[in-house]
């Protein structure tokens, strides 16, 4: 079945109180953001960080640590941040980022310093987006930094607030089934995996077994492994990922982010909680594909402005991984068949 025609499930926040508002919305102007620091990720060929999620950064360079020293600088002195010490972190160094211009604003927490002072980690949380048309170097300094930045924000739909975010309700239910379904498979596929005991959790198979098992066993392992690319146990995703909810994973992003979204609002802000929500939903989405979307996939929802084309292509991607998944479980039926007929 087409995952256009997915049935829709139970509203995801049908116990939120809200205004009624039959009318489209402005969208309302885009931040003119301070100088940032910018903080460049360690890893060059890593997906980028989605609003919403957090990053461990240990051992940072000395790029990274003067980046970090002066967030914390600039949200001691300088009044539009509020206190937050932000960066405008990148994946990529600028000139190869295929994020055209676009970074991740994302806010410094939990630093850790050695007993001199020096940071010796943190943790980014993403907390927005925005455009940095340029960026300069600082003379003397290993320091970057992000003039005349915008936040870029989704764009407002043409229609009323309710038929909007019904229409986003109706596309974060397809996203919850379809990944529920993939939950229950990701699950069913780790336990056989173990009772298997011929392809280990790591996805690591006994080739010199499976061949005793004649061709055909063999050779559906090897259709597993080019299926999946990844461990066979989580096709291709982190398994914490895999197992959570969106519903979960959108809760602790919206957390994450009131603070700085309180002093940038977007969308629908004016009016409740709901469509800041919805849009954490649409970004976890693609955090839950994380191991099986591409660098390019993952780059392309950050620069989205589009909310329901953020949620229904990673609908797309989830149906097409499910069906995958589905195969995978057959094949490795077959091979327990064939293990419990040589017993």
């Amino acid at each position: 079945r087409s995952c256009r025609s997915l049935p829709s499930g139970r509203h995801l926040l049908s116990g939120v109180q809200m205004n009624i508002v039959d009318e489209p919305l402005e969208k309302p102007e885009p931040m003119k953001l301070p100088p940032l620091p910018v903080l460049v990720g360690a890893l060059p060929k890593g997906a980028p960080l989605l609003p919403g999620n957090r990053l461990a950064l240990n051992d940072p360079t000395l790029g990274q640590l003067e980046a970090l020293n002066t967030a914390l600088a600039f949200a001691a002195v300088d009044d539009r941040l509020k206190g937050m010490p932000i960066v405008a972190f990148f994946r990529f160094e600028q000139e190869s980022s295929p994020s055209r211009g676009v970074a991740t604003l994302a806010l410094v927490n939990e630093v850790q310093t050695d007993a001199g002072g020096e940071i010796v980690s943190a943790v980014l949380i993403g907390v927005g987006r925005a455009f940095v048309p340029r960026v300069r170097a600082v003379m003397g300094k290993p320091l970057l930094v992000a003039d005349m930045a915008t936040v870029l924000n989704d764009d407002a739909p043409e229609a009323s607030y309710m038929h909007s975010l019904e229409a986003l309700r109706h596309y974060a239910d397809i996203a919850s089934d379809e990944h529920n379904m993939r939950r229950r498979l990701v699950s069913s596929l780790s336990a056989k995996a173990v009772e298997l005991q011929l392809c280990d959790v790591e996805g690591s198979c006994d080739t010199a077994a499976l061949l005793e098992l004649g061709p055909g066993a063999y050779g559906l392992a090897m259709e597993m492994a080019a299926a999946s690319s990844r461990p066979i146990h989580s096709g291709g995703l982190p398994v914490n990922r895999a197992l959570e909810s969106l519903q979960e994973l959108a809760s602790k992003a919206e957390q994450r982010q009131r603070k700085w979204e309180r002093q940038c609002p977007q969308w629908g802000d004016q009016v409740d909680n709901e469509a800041r929500y919805l849009r954490c939903f649409s970004f976890m989405c693609w955090e839950a594909l994380a191991g099986k979307a591409t660098t390019e996939q993952l780059v392309w929802a950050l620069t989205s402005t589009d909310t329901r084309e953020r949620i229904y292509r990673a609908i797309e991607m989830v149906y097409y991984h499910r069906l995958e998944l589905e195969q995978t479980s057959v094949a490795m039926d077959q091979i327990q068949q064939m293990v419990n007929q040589r017993r």
